[in-house]
């Protein structure tokens, strides 16, 4: 699994004012991330692998 907050950790556009947790848009770039690390675990499983 890649690091989620890649890209997000760290920048303040990208974060709520308490600078640790995501905002919306934020949180669609983790949401990107996780999608990109399941979709093929996901297919493999789907094909009987």
């Amino acid at each position: 699994m890649p690091f989620l907050l890649a890209g997000v950790g760290g920048d303040p556009e990208l974060n709520l004012p308490d600078g640790i947790h995501p905002n919306p848009e934020g949180q669609k770039i983790v949401a990107r991330h996780v999608a990109d690390a399941l979709e093929p675990m996901l297919a493999s499983a789907a094909a009987g692998g």
